[in-house]
């Protein structure tokens, strides 16, 4: 993390909830929506009309269309890695 996006994280952090919730601006019609996107996709899932890709390959082709290798993106690999 770069030095100036780990101070303005520690500086939000310390913000009261209620400011959070003002800077989000939090949409009920949003989640709604997002609710629904994800419901549809599951019985998409479930029914056999779409597939899922294994956590892998799909890091694999993501770090591949940046240019960059599995070896230097320590995040995907820790969860890559089940950790």
């Amino acid at each position: 993390m770069k030095p100036k996006t780990g101070a303005l994280l520690t500086e939000a952090l310390k913000l009261p909830p209620e400011v959070v919730g003002q800077l989000t601006q939090w949409d009920p019609d949003i989640e709604a929506a997002w609710i629904e996107e994800a419901d549809r996709r599951w019985l998409r899932l479930e029914s056999g009309a779409t597939g899922s890709v294994p956590w892998d390959r799909l890091r694999d082709e993501a770090l591949g269309s940046q240019g960059r290798s599995k070896s230097t993106c320590s995040k995907c690999q820790t969860v890559g890695n089940g950790s």
